[in-house]
């Protein structure tokens, strides 16, 4: 038997010192807190006046704007580099295609 266990140490885990033991839940405050509105009523409250529902839906253009933009922009510069690179246009004639474009419209 002596020999089995000097083959096959023990693998037990070592003791935690008292200070690393873990530290109890705290306990709740007693007292009467304020009930927060949940998301959903605020958003009730927020859809049901008409500047609520434009600024919400202003905000979520916004955001798929700011999404969009960069995608697109990366896509034009994408297709201005091959017209240049296939020799379709010179970089002069992209050049002035953005100065046209934004160019003041003249009101007639």
């Amino acid at each position: 038997m002596a020999a089995r266990s000097m083959a096959r140490p023990c693998r037990r885990e070592p003791r935690k010192a008292e200070w690393e033991v873990a530290m109890p839940s705290k306990k709740k405050m007693r007292g009467q807190s304020r009930r927060q509105a949940s998301p959903r009523t605020l958003r009730r409250s927020v859809a049901s006046r008409p500047e609520g529902l434009a600024t919400r839906r202003l905000n979520e253009l916004a955001e798929t704007l700011d999404i969009m933009l960069p995608e697109l922009t990366a896509r034009i510069a994408a297709v201005e580099h091959l017209l240049v690179e296939k020799q379709l246009c010179t970089h002069e004639d992209l050049v002035r295609s953005r100065e046209f474009v934004d160019r003041p419209r003249s009101r007639s």
